[in-house]
């Protein structure tokens, strides 16, 4: 069996997060992830750039003009350098960009080794959302998953950098000890479609959920009851299909070891201790980077009408946002 490189799961995280051009300009700081461009048929594609500055002027103005994340890449020292005129227009723009930058070897880093370059001090402006150094073939899920997360919710630039021996190394998952941190896509399901326990159980690797937060009602809450793991959770906030769900067999419940709860704001709001507490662990959990608003569309403050009919129509995924400088 083949192995995994890093640089090779670094590419099949991209394409699972339905990255599908990538701009760059090759050097030997990333030839790691070269090599894994031929080993995974070009996919994501490889954009070949002039020049590293004109590859993030290229991730800009994909994202600008599709909507999505714009990922660039870049080898070590100079070529990361050459980015960040590109990645300033990103940030003064408010454009989701993901800079992924080489670095020299590990035993080499801090010994002043040939066109080494400090680039957590080079990107932490520019980046400042979001930079980290993949230090550990473990480390790489987590990293590429966080970085395309902040880059989507708060419409900033984020790099990730990664040593050539790291790309070079064996990808691994986390261990599962604690320290560990592990991560995964965030994955749109249409509860509309036939089967929507099925389709809840694929996103999640085949297994049930463990929680299900419901706010449609019908078919959709006995479809969404279904799909819980055991000891899984449906918490219960609205009834927008105006559908009543199918009565719950408090057997069913116990036989899984299930359960199903509802939730009105209006109550915790009459508690004021509570909503305090309410806020503050959700304040702390945005400011952890823990917790982001799943983005499922921008639109200039000119087509507001739009974005309303969006809302009524159902037809989004996510929050829709007004972005008054578009």
């Amino acid at each position: 069996m083949a192995s995994t490189k890093v640089s090779d799961y670094i590419l099949q995280r991209l394409r699972e997060w339905e990255v599908e051009h990538v701009f760059a300009y090759a050097g030997d700081g990333i030839n790691g992830l070269l090599a894994a461009w031929g080993r995974a048929d070009n996919k994501p594609k490889f954009v070949q750039a002039r020049h590293e500055e004109m590859a993030a002027f290229q991730a800009v103005g994909y994202a600008k003009f599709s909507g999505r994340v714009g990922v660039c890449a870049a080898t070590s020292g100079p070529g990361a350098i050459h980015l960040l005129n590109g990645l300033y227009d990103a940030k003064l723009d408010h454009v989701p960009v993901l800079a992924i930058v080489g670095q020299t070897h590990r035993t080499a880093m801090g010994g002043s080794y040939q066109q080494e370059v400090d680039l957590h001090t080079l990107f932490k402006d520019v980046a400042s959302e979001f930079v980290q150094t993949c230090m550990s073939p473990g480390q790489a899920r987590h990293l590429i998953d966080r970085a395309i997360q902040v880059a989507k919710a708060s419409r900033s630039v984020t790099a990730v950098i990664i040593p050539e021996d790291v790309q070079e190394s064996e990808h691994e998952d986390p261990p599962r000890v604690h320290g560990a941190v592990f991560s995964s896509l965030n994955v749109a399901v249409d509860s509309r479609v036939d089967d929507l326990t099925g389709a809840l159980r694929e996103a999640n690797g085949g297994r049930g959920v463990d929680v299900v937060l419901e706010m449609t009602g019908g078919p959709v809450f006995d479809q969404s009851l279904a799909a819980l793991a055991p000891l899984g959770r449906l918490a219960v906030f609205g009834m927008a299909g105006r559908v009543p769900p199918t009565p719950v067999d408090p057997g069913r419940l116990m036989g899984r070891s299930t359960a199903v709860i509802g939730f009105w704001l209006i109550h915790v709001a009459q508690r004021p201790e509570l909503l305090a507490a309410a806020v503050t662990d959700l304040l702390q959990l945005i400011a952890a980077g823990e917790l982001r608003a799943v983005v499922g569309a921008t639109y200039p403050l000119a087509a507001a009408a739009d974005a309303h009919r969006a809302l009524l129509d159902r037809s989004s995924t996510g929050k829709l946002v007004l972005d008054p400088q578009r």
